[in-house]
């Protein structure tokens, strides 16, 4: 999506200044580019481990009745099916010991109804009083996805949801 390039961009620029290659752009509700983003990054860095979907589309409503089929079908190709296309189009790329991670960023500036001031906000309601930043993930991907026949760290970490949140406990 256009407006998310901005942020896509920066993303890249942040990769690269760590001397690492990122490939853009892509739409990942697309399940042709899923396929064409797995094989290029298999052929180029010379195998897949780990997969990490990261993508994710919150557009919030204020009200239930705000929510249209468009939006429900845009946050399912984002959120749900396009995990589904990465992971069916890693499978031949993945063996024992490698590892799919997915997570469900609910953080999107290009959401219409999140105002700039209120991305400010974002996680201040958790103890930590801030969201996350992405090198905070990262230890949390780097566990999920050492090698597990190794008898490392994460050997016994299978099939968990591991929460990531500042504090914040869902008590409901």
């Amino acid at each position: 999506m256009p407006e998310e390039r901005v942020d896509a961009e920066r993303v890249r620029n942040e990769v690269e200044e760590q001397g690492r290659r990122c490939l853009l752009p892509g739409d990942l509700t697309d399940p042709e580019f899923c396929r064409e983003a797995v094989e290029r990054t298999a052929a180029e860095l010379g195998g897949l481990n780990i997969l990490v979907s990261n993508a994710a589309h919150l557009n919030s409503k204020l009200e239930l009745d705000q929510l249209t089929a468009e939006d429900f079908d845009r946050t399912f190709k984002t959120n749900v099916y396009a995990y589904f296309h990465l992971l069916m189009a890693a499978l031949p790329h993945l063996g024992p010991g490698d590892a799919a991670i997915a997570t469900a960023t609910p953080l999107n500036e290009a959401d219409d109804h999140m105002r700039p001031d209120g991305v400010a906000h974002i996680g201040s309601e958790a103890p930590l009083r801030r969201a996350a930043q992405p090198e905070e993930m990262t230890p949390t991907f780097v566990h999920l996805a050492a090698d597990a026949d190794a008898d490392a760290d994460s050997g016994h970490t299978v099939g968990e949801v591991i929460a990531v949140t500042g504090g914040i406990v869902d008590t409901r």
